[in-house]
């Protein structure tokens, strides 16, 4: 799928364009464990279960009506507050740069309301944080809130560079870019496995470490993205890199009554769902298979991609992602499981 993702990847770098299922790849870098190519899963999407998912509203971007901007929206991460707020937080793009925007809902999920933009990318072109989205943020335990995020130099005639950086807020509502890179790339250090290191999803293992699994090419491979693994002990360094599925990308991982979920899109074919005991322990085959629906008509997955996730104080579980029929994508959706 090299030729799916360099089209996506360009599109995500145009002046106002962006790909709906945004693989835009992510090899991790930075010389840690080696990641093999052998490692990868080739994942063909059989499950014992299938579940199906309704678009049920408009959550941020124009039909929504509560963010107009000219540009791309897409990329989401949901959080939940300790006191039940949620906080979503989605990258807005334009020809102009990037910049990562908040909004919270007081309500489930139900509304949302846009309170600005929490940190923006380079305004120079050819600086490596021009292109600077697809937020993952992470609470930490001493009160702050950490974001990881792919960036690149502007890339209109050329692959992306993506490679990985961090931000830190004391509030989550204004970030501040840590110095260095978190996941480096081989055109930067020639001691990285990676090609490109892209968008993916940060977390807190069972053990107190943290883990992240992100879609990424290795040097030697010139073909679809694939989800890698990375673990570190601080949040900052990262290392012991995985190969987890091959064509997978844009995952999406919450912990679920004391276990980890995983929501990720296989090339635009499906969505599949994975569990995980403690977060860095994967199965081969996906759990599950997942049918969207709008008004009770199966969503094309080319109008989707990008997916969030998050559990309410309930324990349901809520999905949101990018949508539009054509691109660029100027909405962000919510779904709910169907019984």
């Amino acid at each position: 799928m090299r030729y799916d993702f360099l089209i996506l990847s360009l599109v995500s770098c145009t002046t106002n364009g962006v790909p709906l299922a945004s693989n835009d790849a992510a090899t991790p870098a930075g010389g840690g464990v080696e990641a093999s190519s052998s490692d990868a899963t080739p994942v063909d999407g059989a499950s014992t279960t299938n579940e199906t998912w309704s678009l049920t509203s408009f959550s941020v971007g124009k039909k929504a009506d509560n963010d107009l901007s000219q540009g791309s929206i897409y990329m989401p991460d949901v959080l939940r507050l300790a006191d039940g707020r949620l906080r979503m937080y989605y990258l807005h793009g334009n020809s102009e740069g990037d910049e990562v925007k908040v909004a919270e809902s007081s309500d489930s999920g139900s509304s949302w309301t846009v309170k600005g933009t929490c940190i923006k990318g380079s305004s120079v072109k050819t600086d490596r944080t021009f292109r600077q989205g697809g937020p993952s943020v992470v609470a930490l335990a001493d009160g702050r809130y950490r974001m990881y995020l792919r960036a690149s130099e502007d890339s209109v005639n050329s692959t992306p560079k993506f490679h990985v950086v961090s931000a830190i807020s004391s509030d989550g509502l204004t970030f501040t870019a840590e110095a260095g890179v978190r996941i480096e790339i081989v055109s930067q250090d020639p001691n990285s496995t990676f090609s490109l290191a892209g968008h993916g999803r940060y977390y807190t293992t069972a053990d107190g470490k943290y883990a992240g699994i992100f879609s990424g090419n290795l040097t030697t491979d010139l073909g679809a993205s694939d989800l890698h693994l990375a673990i570190s002990a601080d949040g900052l360094t990262w290392g012991g890199y995985k190969t987890l599925y091959a064509d997978y990308h844009d995952p999406v991982v919450i912990k679920v009554n004391g276990a980890y979920v995983m929501y990720a899109m296989y090339l635009k074919d499906w969505v599949a769902r994975f569990d995980s005991p403690d977060g860095v322990t994967w199965p081969t085959q996906p759990t599950a298979k997942l049918t969207l629906e709008e008004n009770g008509t199966a969503i094309p997955l080319a109008n989707v991609g990008d997916f969030a996730a998050v559990v309410l104080g309930d324990g349901s579980v809520q999905l949101f992602s990018n949508y539009a029929a054509m691109p660029p994508s100027v909405d962000i959706v919510r779904y709910l499981k169907k019984p």
